[in-house]
C-alpha cells in the first residue's frame, strides 16, 4: 500500500488538498487493516485459552468465570431463538395464566421469568419452541 506525501509547497492547493486526502484515506485504510489483524490474532489467542484445559474445566455454561484473582474472566451466555410457527401453535392451542410474549412473540423477560418460576408446566410447553446455542464468550482484563 502506497502512502502518499506531500513534498512540492508550490503546488496549487487543489493538489496538495487533492494528496492530502489521498494520504489520509491510505492512513485509515492502514490503520483499518491493522485493527482487522489485531482482532484475529486477539481471536487466535482466546481460543488457546478456552482450549486450556484449566480454562476449559472450569467455565460455565451461562455466567461469568473469573480466572487468576479475577485478572480475566470469560463470560458465556445462551443465544435464545424462538420457533415462531412452532410458538403460534402452542400459544393458540393452550389458555395462559400470564402471556411470556409481546404482540410479536418476542419474548417478555420480566413475565417469562415470572411465568417459568410460577408456571413450570405452562413454560415446558413453550420451552418446545425454544433452541438456545452459546454464544461467543467475552473476555475482559484488568489492565
Amino acid at each position: 500500500m502506497k502512502l502518499y506525501k506531500i513534498y512540492d509547497r508550490d503546488m496549487p492547493e487543489t493538489d496538495i488538498e487533492n494528496q492530502t486526502i489521498v494520504y489520509l484515506a491510505n492512513k485509515c485504510l492502514a490503520a483499518r487493516k491493522a485493527a482487522e489483524e489485531a482482532r484475529q490474532a486477539q481471536i487466535e489467542l482466546e481460543n488457546e485459552l478456552l482450549s486450556l484445559p484449566a480454562v476449559r474445566q472450569s467455565l460455565k455454561d451461562s455466567g461469568t468465570t473469573t480466572f487468576l484473582g479475577g485478572f480475566f474472566k470469560v463470560l458465556n451466555k445462551l443465544n435464545k431463538k424462538w420457533d415462531q410457527d412452532q410458538l403460534v401453535t402452542i400459544i393458540q392451542s393452550n389458555e395462559w395464566p400470564i402471556m411470556p410474549f409481546d404482540i410479536e412473540y418476542k419474548p417478555n423477560a420480566a413475565r417469562m421469568k415470572t411465568l417459568e418460576d410460577t408456571y413450570p408446566d405452562a413454560y415446558r410447553k413453550l420451552s418446545a419452541a425454544l433452541t438456545e446455542t452459546p454464544a461467543k464468550p467475552y473476555f475482559s482484563f484488568k489492565e
